[in-house]
């Protein structure tokens, strides 16, 4: 080999598949290859793009049914210190893998006053969930998204789960292949756990056949990514479903009439269990978030995460809301004046009922009785 040149050799592709140029750093099918694990479907991917990133290059050469050979060609020259250059090239390397530590390059600098102003951007951002047994995959996922999501990690499916219902996240990555329970077992078992139903969950998977898809789809996967997959492909999946749970937001915002359907989702039936509890306990100013929470045997934060999702709202403004709403329907009427509708729907103060009256619905109540 030419100097600056690596090789490696590996097993022999199955039997009537052969890399080809454009496809040689996708995961193939190891048919009835024996032994170790799964491959992760993305190292061929990750090392081309740190290859490239030090202006190397990396090759590929095989042979049907003999075996497959990977040379690495880089730029190295002996007893030269690293130019400003390559120092950027090994810390955009780390940036976008977090897998180097490169030489050369201090350590970070203790935490500063600035680091305060950096710790409360994280902790607004949205919460999510990696369910998945390969560290490369995690660290993979974790950098691509660190700017955009606070990341909790779970090693398994029975893991996975359990974090899911304790954190509640706002979104769910997780790999269809994994021990103690699948991702499709993942997807059934959260899906139908009114705490996490309304969770999107994007599965990852090796190969996402139409029968894999259909697979997961019963299960309630929202989306699939094939590994190997690249940061632009994830980003837009995680916008989609933004976008989808935005809307849902908007359905919802009308109050119960959103809910009413002929075949009520899940979401559905916990918003309208929701309702008729507030309902039952409308007049009596002191039913608040933690009566809410008690009577339908969810902790706190599990109602405040779900309904922040569901609704955009926090369960103190959705209970205000529905009162409001309420509240409108006797103005409407015409048969109480404020005050007694006021106290009809658990306001203590009339003026204040009138305050966020005038805000909830752009009108005062005064102008729904002339």
């Amino acid at each position: 080999l030419p100097p600056g040149a690596a090789q490696h050799e590996s097993f022999p592709p199955p039997s009537g598949e052969a890399p080809q140029a454009e496809g040689a750093f996708l995961q193939g099918d190891r048919g009835g290859l024996q032994g170790g694990r799964e491959g992760a479907g993305i190292g061929l991917s990750l090392a081309k793009e740190l290859v490239e990133l030090m202006n190397g290059r990396i090759e590929v050469q095989s042979q049907l049914g003999k075996g497959t050979e990977f040379i690495l060609y880089l730029p190295i020259e002996a007893k030269v210190e690293p130019t400003a250059e390559v120092l950027v090239a090994e810390q955009e390397a780390v940036r976008k893998t977090g897998l180097l530590t490169p030489a050369g390059i201090d350590p970070a600098p203790p935490a500063d006053a600035s680091d305060e102003e950096e710790a409360s951007h994280r902790s607004a951002l949205p919460e999510l969930l990696i369910i998945e047994d390969n560290p490369d995959i995690v660290t993979y996922i974790k950098t691509i998204l660190k700017d955009k999501y606070k990341a909790h990690t779970a090693g398994n499916g029975a893991l996975g789960i359990e974090k899911a219902l304790e954190i509640i996240p706002d979104i769910i990555i997780s790999d269809v292949m994994m021990p103690e329970k699948n991702g499709y077992e993942v997807c059934e078992t959260l899906k139908q756990d009114e705490r996490a139903s309304h969770i999107p969950i994007i599965l990852l998977t090796a190969k996402a056949t139409q029968a894999d898809k259909v697979e997961g789809l019963k299960y309630g996967a929202d989306a699939f990514l094939t590994k190997p997959f690249d940061k632009e492909e994830l980003l837009i999946r995680l916008e989609k479903l933004v976008e989808s749970r935005r809307r849902l937001q908007q359905r919802y915002a009308s109050g119960p009439k959103a809910s009413s359907t002929a075949a009520p989702s899940i979401d559905d039936l916990f918003l309208q269990k929701l309702w008729a509890h507030i309902q039952d306990n409308l007049s009596d100013a002191e039913f608040g978030v933690p009566q809410l929470a008690a009577a339908i045997d969810m902790n706190q934060m599990q109602v405040y995460r779900k309904l922040k999702a569901l609704t955009g709202k926090t369960p103190s403004q959705f209970i205000r809301s529905y009162r409001l709403h309420k509240g409108l329907e006797l103005l409407q009427k015409g048969e109480l004046n404020i005050s007694e509708i006021a106290y009809d729907v658990g306001f203590t103060d009339p003026s204040y009922f009138s305050r966020v009256f005038q805000k909830e619905f752009g009108k005062s109540p005064s102008d729904f009785t002339k």
